[in-house]
């Protein structure tokens, strides 16, 4: 094969790895690999087809690579030959479909890439003989429907990556059987609020990318039963507005967030990272949030001297009493130390790291119109109203009393006349 097609052949004789890309090979005929060969790559050629008779043998074969081929069909028993094959692309192809059996014998394979092909569907049977694959990839297939069912036979996946395939829901069975998956991808897909129903039961999931979908708010416990989560990006959320109080409670085992290019994000509630009802706090690694909407963070948010990493670079931040806290951070950590300004017009385009702690200002109009004390200005006028209301309703009660225990007792008066009266005369 090194001579006839041309291939890049390497390492000892007969070679361990051979390199067949983009050679504009377009056919194969009954192709025998010694046992020493353990990968080859057939990418970026002229294949359509993957007939059962281009792959006579291939004993020690652990690594093939069929990507980037105009490859449409492939053949039931093509691949049977490959008992010992541990990982499998097929990405970058025009796959519309899967023959249930056409994955039989590959009962060794650990990774297998569908990422970027035309399936549009997944039927139940479609993984079956994989029972040991640890990463599945099928990014990029415009699936019309998602069908759980397909992974029943999964038991082993550790890795999942579905982004940008269409999807919009899932139901509460679909990852029944994942019980050991650990990575998950559902970026660049409909989801409007965070899937907790099909998500829910993955107790040992570590890794969650729901970056790229239109959700535009995360209520309180919105990763309930995610006890393993370590790991949540929320990248170009371009919808997100805000993050509610205990959107994160159930997640104590959270590191790191991320949620940069979010250019909508407004409001992160100074209560977003506290642990169910109690005042206990996330003990996060790492938090990003580049580029977005934010002018303000809560000084209580997170307990910062336990945050390693920080990103807070391109935001418009309002310099006043609070953010004052905010250079120690800057200090400690920044990944630029270049955080500027936004307002007040005295400080705008000021580096903060380089501003005193007098500098940090709240003039009364300031900090009661401020994002951060909207909420409290509202409770206390709440408050106020509640406390005039009782007031009033207590008056009006005591003067109804004395009211009708005068009336009870008209004698006293009548008494009271009468002696004024004698003593007059006198």
């Amino acid at each position: 094969m090194c001579t006839s097609y041309q291939c890049g052949c390497y390492k000892g004789e007969p070679p361990k790895k051979i390199d067949c890309s983009y050679r504009k090979i377009s056919i194969l005929n009954r192709l025998a690999l010694p046992r020493e060969v353990y990968e080859i790559s057939l990418s970026g050629n002229n294949l359509s087809k993957i007939f059962d008779t281009y792959f006579y043998a291939g004993p020690g074969l652990h690594v093939l690579d069929l990507s980037h081929n105009p490859i449409d069909f492939v053949a039931i028993t093509s691949f049977q030959m490959f008992t010992q094959l541990n990982r499998l692309s097929l990405s970058h192809n025009r796959l519309t479909s899967l023959d249930e059996h056409v994955f039989r014998g590959l009962g060794q394979l650990q990774s297998l890439d569908l990422s970027y092909n035309r399936l549009s569907s997944l039927y139940p049977k479609d993984f079956d003989y994989l029972e040991n694959l640890n990463e599945l990839n099928l990014a990029h297939n415009p699936l019309l429907e998602f069908n759980g069912n397909a992974f029943s036979k999964l038991t082993s996946l550790n890795k999942l990556n579905i982004q940008s395939t269409g999807i919009t829901s899932f139901r509460t069975t679909d990852f029944d059987s994942l019980t050991n998956l650990k990575w998950l991808d559902i970026s660049g897909n409909g989801f409007q609020n965070v899937p907790l129903k099909g998500l829910h039961k993955l107790s040992q999931l570590s890794y969650l990318d729901l970056s790229r979908n239109p959700i535009r708010t995360i209520p309180p416990y919105s990763f309930y039963n995610l006890t393993s989560l370590r790991s949540l990006i929320l990248r170009y959320m371009v919808d997100l507005v805000s993050v509610e109080a205990h959107a994160f409670g159930d997640v104590a085992s959270l590191k790191i967030v991320d949620f940069s290019f979010s250019h909508m994000l407004a409001r992160i509630d100074a209560k977003a990272f506290a642990l169910n009802s109690s005042d206990a706090k996330i003990e996060l690694d790492e938090f990003y949030a580049r580029q977005t909407a934010l002018e303000t963070l809560s000084q209580f948010l997170l307990n910062w001297d336990y945050v390693n990493k920080v990103d807070f670079g391109e935001n418009n931040w309002r310099c006043d009493c609070l953010l004052e806290w905010m250079p120690h951070i800057v200090r400690r950590d920044a990944l630029d130390g270049k955080l500027r300004c936004g307002s007040p017009k005295s400080l705008e385009g000021r580096l903060i790291v380089k501003l005193n702690p007098g500098d940090f200002q709240c003039l009364d109009s300031v900090s009661l119109d401020h994002p951060s004390w909207r909420e409290v200005n509202v409770a206390m006028k709440v408050a106020l109203g509640l406390l005039i209301t009782i007031t009033i309703a207590l008056a009006a009660v005591i003067l109804t009393l004395l009211f009708f225990r005068i009336r009870a007792q008209p004698h006293m008066y009548r008494s009271l006349k009468q002696r004024l009266g004698y003593a007059t005369e006198d």
